[in-house]
């Protein structure tokens, strides 16, 4: 039945003059919007009949009648609501429910011992007239109360006191649980029917009010301009939503709750650019629907905008859960790539508008620059049109095959487009080629990188740094090609870092002679390391008699300064484990200070000196290795 109709249906049921001894229930699905509809009813009934009043209460996790009525005190004295009364309201509140008994059998006495199911609220000051009050007891099917107990209670609103009463629920869920309760011995709804029938005359299935919900949820949109793009737009945003298939108003309110915040946190660049603001906003409602449908987890968002190629390589195709999205709405909109499966996560899952993200709009055709750079382009592709394409792809690979690049975050994601373009065709590239150029440029990368280079990259090791570069991700990462490359670095990278160890060893050694340590608080675990030397084994490449020789002539507060930053080195654990390749080199060192002290032609100063180092940092050091530290 169109709601229209029943909301005439509760406009006549309102207007009786007379007591109707039944209520009426609205029926419908999670999300249909029942509770938005019959809270609209009741307000514009309100506006045409200011004397009419009404309560409603939720049920949602309601377990007991005294909580349903704790709530009808609560909207009937709101003063004794306010936080800094409610301990005087509670005992005032006692004080009235225990004077303003119900008089059940019209003897003009309270009953005070009456069962559960019996108000022991008064309304009759609320409302005398028939016409001009009504309960509403919504989310019925969510109640923790049994049901004969519940409708019992209403029932006496009803029949005894006259009332009109009002019930929302998922009948659906209700039926569903009782028969999951009784083992589905068909005798559970029959027994509900049989409480229901006692209490309700009219059943109603509300059905989604799309238009009309969409209308009152672009209330909350503060922009103006914005609502205006909404409102020209209004048409693709309801075919969305029925393609969604989710029937389900509370998505639709949700998502423009998040349109509220999002162009909050935009700047007038973005929120200004209607066109941007149309594809956008289609594909975030899309997306935000799929994932509160349950659709789209957590993990799928790295499949958004990831192009499958196994059917162009003659494979079964495998749909990704994006595929299947696609298909289902089968809206242009998702032609066009806005943002990484990364980032829609992060807007809708964690609500955040980042850097990264604004980046990658900006490489959009929307707000593309003339300095954009050919990747840029390129990583939107398919949007481009044959002569750009072609113009972009040419400077790309320009670039790589010429070795223009010097950034290996640029670099892999020149490599992943000119893998993707050349497995969709739209290049004559061999992927060996592609494969074998990225791997001589990772090789130039990495050897100009210096010591210090290298184990700061070691150091600030982000967890995307080989899936993504400045928030946008690697095209064809998913590949067994691209995979191929990142192997390919992985093992460059080592190898340059072993390198550079003895290059280390050798630096220190010089600083050493010359008395100017520049980086002693690399040596053990502090706030102040760059380069995460702290348990990297390289000293033992450092002769003792070097040592020993430059630790004598360094400034005493140098000397400090080194033996304390070694004594941390050696007495962590953890680092302690990856550095036994030191354990025989700090014997040898302790021989060679011994016999420095112990010659008695040597200047006294460096000898007393040389027996601190000895006995704070060698002997403890020594010990923790073959002790440990407890």
């Amino acid at each position: 039945m169109n709601n229209m109709y029943i909301k005439d249906y509760i406009e006549y049921y309102l207007s009786l003059t007379t007591e109707p001894q039944y209520a009426i229930m609205l029926k419908g699905a999670w999300g249909s919007g029942k509770t938005w509809f019959i809270e609209r009813v009741l307000e514009e009934y309100k506006q045409k009949h200011s004397e009419f009043k009404f309560l409603k209460v939720s049920l949602y996790g309601v377990n007991s009648i005294e909580q349903i009525e704790d709530e009808f005190y609560r909207q009937l004295h709101p003063v004794l609501s306010n936080k800094a009364l409610i301990f005087g309201a509670n005992v005032l509140k006692n004080t009235l429910k225990a004077t303003f008994k119900i008089d059940l059998n019209g003897d003009n006495k309270s009953d005070v011992d009456v069962n559960t199911n019996v108000p022991t609220i008064n309304l009759s000051d609320f409302s005398r007239k028939p016409d001009g009050f009504v309960l509403v007891f919504d989310d019925v099917e969510r109640a923790g109360i049994n049901l004969p107990i519940l409708f019992g209670y209403i029932n006496h609103f009803v029949e005894v006191n006259g009332y009109k009463a009002i019930l929302v629920a998922n009948e659906d869920e209700i039926i569903n649980r009782e028969k999951r309760i009784n083992n589905d011995d068909g005798k559970s709804s029959s027994e509900y029917m049989r409480t229901k029938e006692k209490l309700v005359g009219k059943t109603f299935e509300v059905t989604s009010d799309l238009h009309s919900a969409c209308k009152v949820f672009l209330s909350v949109i503060s922009s103006l301009h914005v609502a205006n793009i909404f409102k020209e737009d209004m048409q693709a945003i309801e075919d969305l939503y029925v393609s969604a298939k989710y029937n389900n108003l509370r998505h639709l309110r949700q998502f423009f709750l998040d349109v509220q915040r999002i162009i909050s946190l935009l700047g007038d660049k973005y929120v200004n650019n209607d066109d941007f603001m149309k594809v956008f906003f289609q594909q975030l409602l899309i997306f935000s629907m799929e994932y509160r449908g349950g659709n789209l987890n957590y993990e799928d968002f790295n499949s958004i905008g990831n192009v499958n190629y196994g059917m162009f390589l003659g494979k079964e195709r495998t749909k990704t859960k994006y595929d299947m999205i696609v298909e289902k709405y089968s809206s242009p909109v998702l032609t066009e790539k806005i943002l990484d499966g990364a980032l829609w996560r992060e807007l809708i899952c964690d609500g955040k508008v980042t850097s990264e993200l604004l980046a990658q709009l900006d490489i959009t055709r929307f707000f593309r620059s003339t300095d954009t750079q050919a990747w840029e382009y390129l990583w939107n592709y398919r949007e481009l049109n044959e002569t750009m394409l072609n113009e972009q792809y040419a400077i790309a690979k320009d670039n790589l095959f010429s070795g223009k690049i010097t950034s290996l975050g640029e670099l892999l994601m020149t490599a992943s487009i000119l893998l993707a373009m050349a497995k969709e065709g739209l290049t004559t590239d061999a992927i060996h080629n592609i494969i074998n150029e990225t791997k001589q440029h990772i090789n130039i990368y990495y050897n100009g990188l210096g010591p210090e280079d290298i184990h700061k990259e070691y150091a600030q090791r982000h967890y995307n740094e080989l899936t993504a570069w400045r928030g946008f991700g690697f095209l064809d990462r998913d590949s067994d090609e691209f995979k191929l490359i990142i192997e390919y670095i992985k093992i460059a990278k080592k190898k340059r870092f072993d390198e550079s160890i003895p290059e280390f060893a050798l630096q220190f050694r010089d600083e050493l002679q010359r008395g100017d340590l520049s980086f002693v608080s690399e040596f053990s675990h502090s706030n102040n390391r760059q380069l995460n030397l702290h348990n990297v084994p390289f000293l033992h490449l450092v002769p003792p008699e070097i040592f020993i020789e430059s630790y004598r002539k360094l400034d005493p507060v140098i000397m400090k300064k080194l033996a304390f930053s070694l004594r941390n080195r050696y007495s962590d654990g953890d680092a302690r484990t990856r550095l036994t390749e030191e354990y025989n080199w700090l014997i040898s060192l302790k021989e060679t200070a011994v016999d420095f002290t112990q010659n008695a032609a040597n200047n006294a100063f460096q000898i007393f000196h040389v027996k601190f180092f000895i006995d704070y940092v060698l002997t403890d050091a020594i010990k923790f290795f073959t002790e440990g530290t407890d």
